[in-house]
């Protein structure tokens, strides 16, 4: 049993980094475009698609303590905390994805505590609000590898990257689960 949640419809410029973007999925809303995706895997799979945005407008839709397990790969800051610290006050199980784009090379993902990450600009501000809301410690999939500057604040994926945050963040989860 699995939930995806995203508010998001595919993109053109998602189709170099993301498994579910192709020309044929363009403007298909992203959750429909995985649910077809991973019914296409495995027809038995149950997948509830939930076509939203998680922010704090829209937390209390969500019953969280329903999931063995939470995966926060949620890009814009406010939510990510947001989620995070529901999550650490409710004892839900949550593991977040950190930064993953403007790199280059062979990816080396790590699984740590949020507090023992370095080399990631969106570690370092989630350490900072995530101290004043009281979450003292949380598990985060991210990298430490050098970033690349590429003109100025544009952020770019190398295809590779994003893939391997989501199979670490996916075999984490994976191992918490049967262990």
């Amino acid at each position: 049993h699995i939930t995806i949640v995203d508010f998001d419809k595919v993109d053109v410029t998602n189709i170099n980094r993301q498994i579910i973007a192709t020309t044929d999925t363009v403007g298909m809303f992203k959750v429909d475009a995985m649910k077809s995706r991973l019914h296409s895997i495995n027809p038995n799979i149950d997948v509830t698609a939930i076509n939203t945005k998680y922010c704090s407008s829209t937390y209390e839709d969500f019953d969280l303590t329903k999931y063995d397990y939470v995966i926060d790969a949620i890009d814009i800051v406010t939510d990510k905390i947001h989620l995070i610290a529901t999550c650490y006050n409710q004892n839900i199980k949550c593991v977040s994805a950190m930064g993953a784009g403007n790199r280059k090379g062979i990816p080396t993902f790590k699984v740590a505590d949020i507090y023992k990450t370095y080399n990631d600009g969106l570690a370092k501000v989630l350490r900072k609000k995530l101290r004043e809301n009281g979450v003292m410690h949380h598990d985060v999939v991210f990298t430490s590898d050098d970033r690349v500057n590429i003109n100025g604040d544009t952020v770019g994926s190398i295809a590779y990257y994003p893939a391997m945050c989501g199979c670490v963040l996916a075999g984490f989860v994976i191992n918490q689960l049967t262990e």
